[in-house]
């Protein structure tokens, strides 16, 4: 038990360090959204949102494990695209897969990472 706390609190200061790097790389005015994530049956569903602002144009969303190596990385294809929510392993129209998604295991620590032109989030989720 202590030592999963240790990782969840590991991987929290990594989050934290990646979150400063991307808004100090993405300019003047940021916004953090908030991401649901579901899980039933095998398949996790992430929904994304903003109390901020009206439409979410993402770059680019990677989802790491526990030890912070990406198991899948998508990003849009010319310019950022409008997008809700998605569901781990299907390509939205105008994303192309960069990190073939591989099979999330059962009980492992997981975190989604997601990034527009002026806003990121992130969120951890266990399968």
């Amino acid at each position: 038990m202590k030592l999963n706390q240790e990782r969840s609190n590991m991987t929290n200061k990594r989050l934290s360090l990646m979150m400063l790097l991307i808004f100090t790389l993405i300019g003047c005015r940021k916004y953090y959204i908030n991401i649901n994530t579901v899980s039933a049956n095998g398949v996790v569903s992430f929904q994304f949102y903003s109390h901020e602002l009206d439409e979410l144009n993402v770059d680019y969303i990677e989802v790491t494990n526990e030890i912070n190596e990406p198991v899948w990385r998508i990003s849009a294809n010319d310019e950022p695209k409008k997008i809700a929510e998605l569901t781990y392993g299907n390509i939205p129209e105008g994303f192309r897969e960069i990190i073939k998604a591989k099979k999330l295991l059962k009980g492992k620590e997981y975190c989604i990472l997601v990034v527009g032109s002026n806003f990121a989030g992130n969120a951890s989720f266990v399968l």
